[in-house]
């Protein structure tokens, strides 16, 4: 049963009598309860509640045990105790609004809302208040903030998932339009001159580990094309050197290979190796065990406008194709089978010229 629709059948059994004449496609009592919902959130734990009543007809008492076990059972490993203790009855609450039926939903629902109203609550200090915290300018705000490091598809997921709360406690909210998620920008590789800014970026922070960080960002994303996840594992080990240039030995992840830096950042891999200690990781200890998060940690506490290590790794396959790279081969280096965003990634790749254009396809191409 669609949550809004149980909220206009149940708004009789919660309404002032003069406001039981429903009319259909008058959705105003549906509101009404939605607002009241909205006010509640945080209260529902509460049988004695004064929305206990339309909480039974919703379900909220009624979710299936596994459902509710997985509620009780949540606690989100990034979020601090503390924060999670002020916060968690208005999370789940929120959650139940959307009457999950499996333990799936249920985990991702808390997941994304658990983390999108600590970042509300703790992070842009607004009050606990479903009316604030379940506006769209909020959800959008964030959808879109830089600070999450998050594909455009993610970012996507997460909006439909609090669009889906929002929806239950908030109907009335459905004029704002959300900003469009730009396909091609989550992917494009930066410029030239961004990647000067960037450089500049890395080379001013304002301790020693966070310059050698920095300059591990740029160079091993876009230098050797590593994925977030694959970086924290380097050492000195992992660095060779031959007669051709520097080669990066990736040994985390699913595809184990050997990488050639691009010539441009021997000068820094050979500045980060000699003030880096021989033995442990490079980065040295990482505050997360999640390595999907081992940039974005660190890069939203430095100074000044920092890159997004996905399209740092753009940039470098961008460099390779156009450098006409056999396919094969790239793929190879960059650790992929197959590589979705390819089709946007030609886009910035320039035409050959007319004399070019021709002796390739003619196959005249000399060594």
């Amino acid at each position: 049963m669609e949550t809004n629709t149980t909220l206009a059948q149940v708004a009789r059994l919660d309404a002032d009598p003069a406001d039981t004449h429903m009319v259909f496609g008058d959705a105003r009592l549906t509101v009404k309860q939605a607002e009241r919902l909205c006010w509640g959130l945080g209260s529902f734990r509460n049988p004695a509640a004064p929305l206990s009543k339309v909480l039974h007809h919703i379900g909220y008492y009624t979710l299936p045990t596994k459902v509710v076990n997985r509620m009780d059972a949540y606690r989100p490993k990034k979020i601090d105790p503390h924060r999670w203790a002020r916060i968690r009855a208005f999370v789940e609450d929120s959650v139940a609004t959307t009457a999950p039926q499996t333990i799936g939903a249920t985990r991702t629902l808390l997941q994304t809302v658990a983390h999108y109203v600590q970042w509300a609550v703790f992070v842009q200090q607004f009050p606990l208040d479903g009316n604030v915290i379940w506006a769209k300018p909020i959800i959008d705000r964030y959808v879109t903030s830089e600070f999450l490091h998050l594909s455009e598809g993610t970012r996507r997921n997460y909006r439909s998932y609090l669009d889906r709360v929002r929806a239950a406690v908030r109907p009335q909210e459905n004029d704002y339009q959300y900003t469009p998620q730009n396909r091609k920008s989550s992917v494009a590789p930066y410029t030239p001159a961004e990647i000067d800014e960037y450089r500049e970026w890395a080379a001013f922070q304002t301790t020693p580990l966070k310059k050698d960080r920095a300059m591990m960002v740029m160079v091993f994303c876009t230098g050797a094309g590593l994925r977030v996840t694959e970086l924290g594992a380097l050492t000195h080990a992992h660095i060779t050197r031959t007669d051709a240039g520097y080669q990066v030995e990736v040994i985390r992840g699913s595809f184990p290979r050997l990488v050639p830096l691009l010539a441009e950042w021997d000068e820094w891999l050979e500045v980060i190796l000699e003030r880096r200690p021989v033995g442990p990781a490079l980065w040295g200890n990482a505050n997360r065990t999640d390595g999907k998060n081992l940039v974005s940690s660190f890069t939203q506490y430095t100074e000044g406008q920092h890159p997004r290590a996905d399209r740092l790794r753009n940039t470098w396959i961008v460099t390779h194709l156009i450098n006409r790279v056999p396919i094969a081969d790239l793929f190879y280096a960059a650790g992929v089978r197959k590589m979705e965003h390819l089709g946007r990634l030609i886009q910035h790749i320039p035409p050959l010229d007319a004399v070019d254009y021709q002796t390739i396809f003619r196959g005249e191409v000399t060594e």
